[in-house]
Formats: structure tokens, C-alpha cells, sequence
């Protein structure tokens, strides 16, 4: 199963679950995925699941059952029994990276997702999908390169009032990446709401409160799912009763015309009996009998 769901963690959101600092120290055991999403199996303060699925990323007390494919059997012989040394965010967009002795993982939350595996000078050593972009490549053997995207978690709060000036809500969700979830913070006034979001990313954000909007998100994506097979069916229903519709008025067509044939034929009956005399006299097997009937006039 794929998914693809939309952008429920901003960089924001990223940046506040990190701060909460509930990985780090943790050690990796098992990996899996089910489409993409990949679980990690990992223990410190008891065992978890780090879950890791488009648009967000969290701890979790369960974890779907999957399958472990190449790419997590190749995850799996470099990373479990490792600790994790550091967690950090890349500039302020939806990508974590998971810091371990030797090598490191980079978990790319947007779009359908990728993970990222890099040594220490920051090379590709393999990823889960490898691709080109019109800004960017993944591939084995060369740097990694995030997508080119506004770090300003790391500027100056002044720097990020002027940026935004003028700029419509629109305009500010999609240059911070902030996505729907700008309503929450917005303001006319940029000086505020440049404050609203900087003290929003000095909160640290539970995995318990990312699971509750996950499990709110998917819900919701089942019930809409479920009325796009109803609106299906119902579709091909209403389909299927116009076909059926047209069928019968055109059997009823052809009744009204063989009607007015066999009315016809039964007033002139003699005529039709003296051809069909001649007919057979002549060794004829068939004869051809024109009706005055014009079938527009059928009614």
C-alpha cells in the first residue's frame, strides 16, 4: 500500500518534535515497511516503533506489520544494534537526520517520502527511491542535496518580517512551508506573526499528539475513500440505467413499426395470399413485400 497524504508536519512541526528530543540514545532494532511507510523498531526507555511515512514522523507503541524487502534488509545490516547520537533537522523542511557512528539517515517526509543512507562526508551510499530532479539528484556516489527550500528557523526574526511583507497568506504558507496549518498563526501584521511562530517552534511536540493527527488524518482519508467507491458505484448504476433506458425505447420503436406492419398486412391480406401463390408457382423461396409505413410515423 502507498500512500500519499497531505502535508500534515511542517518544518515547524519538525523542528518542535525534535526539540522534544524522544529519540536520541534510542538503538535500532528491526526494519520493515509496509509501501512507504518504514518502521524501526527501537528501544531505550522501553521498546517503541519510530514510525516514518509521508508527512510525518513519530514514536509510536504499535506499528503496522510489513515486509522486510531488500532496501530494509540493507537498512537493517547497517543500522540495527546502533545508537542514535543525534537527531537534527536540515535547514527548516520536512527532512530529519539520524546521526550513528558510522554512517548517517536522512528520512524525507515530503512528497511520497525517501530515505536517505550517507556516510560521514555526507556521500550517498543508497536511498529508497533514486531519482532526478530538475534542482537535485539522488543517486549512489554522490553528495546529498536537499531541495533548495527558505532556512529560516535559522534567521533572524527581523530578516523573516521583511521577507514576508506584503505577501499574501497564500504567498507566506507556501514560502515557509507552512502549508493549511498557516490559519493557525496568521496575522495582518507581520511583526506578530513572525513571533507567533518563532515561540511555536521553541515547543517541543509529543509523538502522542503527531500519532492523534495521523490516526484523525487517515480516518478521515478512509471515510472519503469510502464515498468515492459509493459515488462509483452509483455512477455506473445511473450508467447503466440509461443503457437500459435506451434499449427499451428503441424495443419500443421497433414494436410500434412490426405493429403497423401486421396491421397493414392483415388489410391487405389477399394481395399478400395471391403473391405468395405466384411466388410458389414460380419455384420462388422468397418474396420481398414493400409497406407503406414511414417509420417516423411509428407512434
Amino acid at each position: 500500500m502507498t500512500i500519499s497524504v497531505r502535508k500534515l508536519l511542517s518544518g515547524l512541526e519538525v523542528r518542535r518534535w525534535i526539540l522534544a528530543g524522544e529519540l536520541e540514545g534510542a538503538r535500532i532494532g528491526k526494519i520493515w515497511r509496509r509501501g512507504n511507510i518504514f518502521v524501526f523498531e527501537v528501544s531505550g526507555a522501553g521498546k517503541k516503533f519510530l514510525i516514518v511515512r509521508p508527512g510525518a514522523i513519530y514514536l509510536a507503541d504499535y506499528a503496522p506489520r510489513g515486509e522486510a524487502d531488500s532496501f530494509c534488509m540493507y537498512l537493517r545490516k547497517r543500522f540495527s544494534g546502533k545508537k542514535v547520537e543525534k537527531v537534527e533537522q536540515v535547514g527548516s523542511d520536512r527532512i530529519v537526520k539520524l546521526s550513528f557512528p558510522e554512517l548517517d539517515l536522512i528520512l524525507e517526509l515530503f512528497s511520497t517520502g525517501n530515505i536517505i543512507v550517507v556516510d560521514k562526508e555526507g556521500i550517498i551510499q543508497n536511498a529508497f527511491v533514486q531519482r532526478k530532479w530538475s534542482s537535485r539528484e539522488i543517486r549512489r556516489g554522490i553528495p546529498y542535496t536537499p531541495p533548495p527550500f527558505l532556512d529560516w528557523l535559522s534567521m533572524e526574526k527581523k530578516k523573516v518580517v521583511e521577507l514576508i511583507r506584503g505577501k499574501s497568506k497564500a504567498e507566506v504558507a507556501k514560502l515557509l512551508g507552512l502549508g493549511r496549518k498557516v490559519e493557525k498563526y496568521w496575522s495582518e501584521n507581520p511583526e506578530e506573526f513572525v513571533e507567533r511562530i518563532f515561540e511555536e517552534a521553541s515547543k517541543p511536540l509529543s509523538s502522542d499528539e503527531i500519532e492523534r493527527e495521523m490516526k484523525a488524518e487517515d480516518e478521515r482519508k478512509l471515510v472519503e475513500e469510502e464515498l468515492r467507491k459509493r459515488e462509483g458505484k452509483i455512477k455506473a448504476l445511473e450508467k447503466s440505467a440509461e443503457e437500459l433506458q435506451r434499449k427499451i425505447e428503441e424495443y419500443e420503436r421497433k414494436a410500434r413499426i412490426y405493429r403497423k406492419a401486421g396491421d397493414y398486412i392483415f388489410q391487405h391480406l389477399h394481395e399478400v395470399e395471391g403473391m405468395i401463390e405466384r411466388a410458389r408457382r414460380n419455384g420462388e423461396k422468397k418474396i420481398k413485400v414493400s409497406l407503406p409505413i414511414d417509420e417516423c410515423d411509428s407512434t
